[in-house]
């Protein structure tokens, strides 16, 4: 949660000081560099991270280092060709795809760090496989994305902006491999024993990775897709109103990320002992919990779209209806999104990788319908239609497969409770708050008054037996952590 906050925070600082249309040359050269790192890893991060719990639980070192070495070697010769091909190719793409001559200089400054966010990316996932989380969070949540806004800061006194931004956030990647040797280093220091011979099982691990990289691959065009179809079709300053809207909506997704982080290995350890009842109790009062925590986060972005965007700065508010609409795909998303999780936890990773398709199909399908005539809403409306048809698709797969499905009586309660502080929280605004110049005095009242109404009412229907689980089981983690 926190890499996030310092990501968001990162592209606000961007956003104000380079405007829409450079932040939309931005977004479109950082959506080609999460493909190309995605891609040049080839799924060998997940491979290693599950070999290297199996090598380390037979004490078979050799086999680890082997994985450990060769998921290296094919990955910076992936993401050295992919590198040189797209910083070659930036010209053309920039011309005949996205008929915008300024994205050159940003693709080629960001294909210079696809190498080293790959090796990265597989040397963190080595010491996941050791069952150590801490190393790729210090790394890719609090020293990439820290280091990205200090950068940041020096770039923008210097008076550089959108190469400033660029370079920011590339050298924030080159400064992370090296900690990321240190600690797959301190780990594993058998990785530059000379005296322990790797053995190498590339095929297996290939075999297991490459399914994995296209379920991956394609959740990835889920995220960057709209942001690459709208740059091919309309201007960059769209791409930037669309992309401040496109990452201010995913926040709402930390919570059902977090809940589904919690209980995914509890819905598989259920369904593997055949408890299919408990199962589909624990099932309800999950997405009972996540409607209730997420109703607030997008309810607040409805009422105050315009002044959350203007964050960014004054021309992101015509982003306002992107962000309505985001956000109400992303409520849909997570409330019926944990049955997306439920068929994977349920071993059934081949229906997961053809529901990933078909989501990925439909939305550029709408995009081509959509984007050149209605713009940027086109592509929001596109995106929220897509999810709305797949997460219906998922529910009833699940209670095809499992006779499982997430309602339940006391929905009414958070639905009530978000009723109601919706309405005192827009009649205050509009009696108590007149036409502003700035968008704080909104953004400051408005989620407290929204929030105390909405607890207060919570309280007053009160909490379920069965919720108390959920609430010990998410505190635990918390202390935990």
């Amino acid at each position: 949660m926190t890499g996030t906050g310092l990501r968001y925070l990162f592209e606000i600082f961007a956003a104000r000081r380079l405007g829409v249309d450079l932040f939309g040359l931005f977004f479109l050269g950082l959506a080609v560099l999460k493909i190309c790192e995605v891609l040049s890893t080839a799924g060998l991060h997940r491979g290693v991270l599950r070999f290297i719990a199996v090598h380390m639980g037979e004490h078979d070192t050799a086999r680890t280092k082997g994985d450990i070495i060769f998921s290296l070697r094919t990955t910076l010769l992936i993401s050295i060709l992919l590198a040189a091909g797209i910083f070659l190719a930036a010209r053309p793409l920039s011309h005949l795809i996205f008929h915008k001559p300024g994205l050159v200089p940003v693709l080629q400054l960001f294909s210079l760090a696809v190498p080293f966010t790959a090796v990265t990316t597989i040397l963190l996932f080595s010491t996941q496989g050791f069952k150590l989380m801490q190393y790729r969070v210090y790394v890719r949540e609090l020293f990439e994305p820290g280091a990205r806004i200090i950068l940041l800061g020096l770039a923008l006194i210097l008076g550089l902006k959108l190469f400033g931004a660029v370079g920011a956030f590339a050298l924030s990647l080159v400064l992370g491999t090296p900690w990321a040797v240190r600690f797959a280093r301190k780990v594993f220091p058998p990785l530059l024993d000379r005296s322990i011979r790797p053995i190498t099982e590339g095929k297996r691990l290939m075999r297991f990775s490459w399914l994995l990289l296209m379920a991956e691959f394609i959740s990835l065009l889920v995220i960057w897709i709209n942001i690459l179809m709208i740059g091919s079709f309309r201007t960059s300053g769209e791409v930037g109103i669309y992309s401040a809207a496109h990452r201010t909506a995913l926040l709402g997704q930390m919570i059902l990320i977090s809940f589904n982080a919690v209980f995914s290995p509890i819905i598989a350890d259920l369904f593997n002992q055949g408890r299919i009842e408990r199962l589909r109790r624990l099932y309800r009062i999950i997405v009972k919990w996540i409607l209730t925590l997420t109703l607030p986060i997008t309810i607040v972005m409805v009422i105050a779209a315009p002044q959350i965007l203007e964050i960014f700065g004054k021309n992101f508010r015509d982003g306002a209806l992107c962000l309505v609409l985001l956000s109400s795909a992303q409520l849909i998303n997570s409330v019926f999104g944990s049955s997306g999780f439920m068929i994977m936890m349920t071993g059934r990773s081949r229906l997961t990788l053809i529901n990933n398709i078909i989501l990925i199909a439909l939305n550029i399908g709408l995009n081509l319908l959509w984007i050149p005539s209605l713009g940027i809403a086109g592509a929001a409306l596109s995106f929220l239609v897509s999810v709305a048809v797949i997460n219906l698709a998922l529910q009833i797969e699940v209670w095809w497969m499992d006779r499982i499905h997430p309602f339940r009586s006391d929905w009414f309660k958070p639905v009530a409770a978000a009723a109601a502080a919706a309405g005192v929280t827009m009649s205050f605004r509009h009696l108590a708050l007149p036409p502003l110049s700035s968008p704080w005095p909104i953004l400051l009242s408005l989620p407290v008054i929204f929030g105390g109404v909405y607890i207060g009412m919570l309280l007053l229907f009160r909490l379920e037996p069965e919720d108390r689980f959920v609430l010990d089981a998410v505190l635990n983690r918390i202390r935990r952590r």
